[in-house]
């Protein structure tokens, strides 16, 4: 056997907002012997490269979506396919977290992420491929029209109606807020707005010279300092539950025997507020199921669609039980509808699909499992060798000790960040960076191996963490009695929410109780000021007018001064000190460093 192409630098691991490609040449010659679209048998491990090939079939402009079992399996499936793509790009759907019917604040992060990727699907991006849990498609959001209605160009130059904008802004969901500190939220001074829009990595401040856009430029949430100048900017809804009619109507579509907690949300919500009501009245505020957001022209595939079938079985039934809890628990009237119908949903999606892939009793594709290393490592030549003229490309995070083992075995492979071309028969191909699985394709005589095959194990991929930080988000996870600790009054105790009348206008407030009979009602929009207690057990109740919080801050101040002069002076000797040469890095020490089974973080890989 010998080797296929020549080495380059290690690619990055894959992003499933575009694709690495690093095997994508393959896809070249399995579209040679790709089957046309039906009920086929394609084994899990072999369906991002399948997938990949039937993409380079499309129309660059019809997308491909891919309905999974879950969000898990939807995101193995999506950086497969961010590997096997030739061209274009993959983006996952997520579902939101919350229990059907559950009592909870809305997640901004996950509807903008949800709203992000409708918003992009809706664009016509060329070579888009979609994949989805079912539960991210049964569950129900803004309709088509609301989102393209609801979402706003703002472009460097353009004349523009401030006032029209700050309109705009509250009938798309967002939050108004003295600054602007989380996804959701807008805040206007003077001739100037700042936003923070699903989907941005920051919020936006926009500068408006009368009606005209003078400058776009992102900013700091934390110290609100400006940073990157735009050209433009996309304002997409804040949240998927706004109710398409408008919220007036929303007592005209509700049941007629409310509960006295229903009645107390629907006075809520007519002021547009919907506090913990979202997931509970889904039924009424979000005019769609999420599925009817996929193109008309979309290439429609469902995988293992048995499995679909007893999963959106499971979906209703958790919703229906759900539901008889909270009615017997006095909460819900009997009629109440439910969040989704996830039996009609799936019912819909196998009308439209253009194709099914499950592992067994469909026509066969031409794939099957791959076969497992049998015995030690140092047997992976000769086992290699065996395999004769077959095509072998293998995919590992272990590129280098892989490499160094073949050529022990005189089968010389250097490692390379992407194949150029396929490999031919009798050759091997060595790639950086590891599949979920590998396979064999016969007709193609192609052998490709991964981390499971080799190793028994792939490596864990962390989800990139989103950027958060303290937004109205933290209510939902505070419960009454948790202590917290007030920027300007000290440790308190959370005693829930509750409303107050001033100035002729019902809001929102966190009461916050402090020693004695002391407590302070918080605005709802400035939920920043306080943070969730993180120090010892049992501390003191802060008393309000006193001067002990301030002393705790005084103290508090001159520790972090000391412990800042300390570090200068740790810092300062370590620059002054002689350096020490550490030896290059030993064949172990690679190999130890390869078989880390997870993604490095940042900081780890410096």
């Amino acid at each position: 056997m010998t080797t296929a192409t020549r080495p380059r630098p290690p690619a990055p691991p894959p992003t499933r907002g575009g694709a690495d490609r690093r095997v994508s040449a393959l896809t070249a010659e399995l579209a040679r012997h790709l089957p046309p679209p039906g009920d086929l048998t394609v084994p899990a491990q072999a369906r991002g490269a399948h997938l990949a090939t039937r993409r380079g079939g499309l129309p660059p402009g019809q997308p491909l979506v891919v309905v999974a079992r879950n969000e898990d399996e939807a995101h193995r499936l999506a950086d497969d396919l961010a590997a096997w793509l030739a061209s274009g790009s993959v983006r996952v759907l997520p579902e939101r977290a919350a229990m059907p019917l559950e009592r909870a604040l809305p997640e901004h992060d996950e509807s903008a992420e949800r709203l992000r990727a409708l918003a992009w699907l809706a664009g016509h991006p060329r070579g888009a491929v979609l994949v989805a849990p079912l539960a991210a498609l049964v569950q129900r959001t803004l309709t088509v029209s609301q989102l393209d209605a609801l979402r706003q160009e703002v472009r460097l130059g353009q004349r523009i109606n401030q006032g029209t904008l700050l309109g705009s802004l509250v009938a798309a969901g967002y939050d108004i807020a003295v600054e602007v500190s989380g996804v959701g939220e807008f805040a206007s001074r003077g001739g100037i707005v700042d936003v923070w829009p699903p989907g941005a990595g920051e919020p936006v401040r926009l500068d408006l010279f009368g009606d005209e856009v003078e400058s776009i430029r992102s900013f700091d949430p934390v110290t609100q300092a400006s940073r990157r100048r735009l050209s433009e900017v996309t304002l997409l809804p804040a949240g998927e539950f706004l109710p398409s009619d408008g919220w007036a109507a929303l007592p005209e579509r509700a049941p007629r025997h409310l509960t006295e907690v229903l009645q107390a949300d629907l006075a809520r919500l007519e002021q547009g507020d919907l506090s913990e009501a979202a997931e509970t009245w889904a039924a009424l505020l979000a005019g769609s199921a999420t599925a009817d957001h996929l193109p008309a022209a979309a290439h429609l595939v469902l995988t293992d669609d048995d499995e679909l079938g007893s999963l959106a079985g499971a979906l209703d039934q958790q919703a229906e039980d759900r539901r008889a809890a909270l009615v017997a628990e006095g909460e819900l009237p009997r009629d109440w509808p439910l969040p989704y119908d996830a039996g009609a949903a799936l019912k819909t999606l196998r009308e439209r699909a253009s194709e099914s892939l499950s592992d067994s009793g469909g026509t066969e594709a031409g794939y099957a499992t791959a076969p497992m290393l049998p015995g030690r490592l140092d047997r992976l030549g000769g086992w290699i060798g065996e395999m004769g003229d077959r095509r072998v490309v293998i995919s590992t995070d272990q590129a280098s000790r892989v490499g160094e083992l073949l050529e022990e075995a005189g089968l010389p492979a250097a490692a390379v960040a992407e194949l150029r071309e396929a490999p031919v028969p009798g050759a091997i191909g060595l790639v950086h960076g590891s599949l979920s699985g590998g396979f064999v394709h016969e007709p193609l005589g192609l052998v490709v191996l991964t981390d499971r095959e080799l190793f028994g194990a792939t490596r864990i991929r962390r989800l990139a963490p989103s950027k958060r930080v303290v937004t109205r988000d933290l209510v939902g996870k505070l419960e009454r009695g948790d202590l917290v600790v007030h920027i300007d009054h000290g440790i308190a105790r959370y005693a829930g929410m509750t409303q107050r009348e001033y100035g002729g206008d019902v809001k929102e407030y966190l009461q916050l109780d402090f020693a004695g009979k002391d407590k302070i009602f918080l605005p709802a929009d400035q939920i920043g000021r306080i943070t969730r207690y993180s120090g010892g057990a049992g501390p003191t109740l802060s008393k309000l007018g006193g001067t002990d919080w301030e002393r705790t801050k005084r103290r508090v101040r001159r520790a972090v001064a000391e412990l800042a002069d300390e570090l200068l002076e740790i810092y300062a000797a370590r620059e002054s000190a002689p350096g020490f040469s550490f030896s290059p890095d030993s064949v172990w020490q690679r190999e130890l460093e390869e078989a880390f089974p997870y993604t490095e973080t940042p900081d780890q890989a410096r």
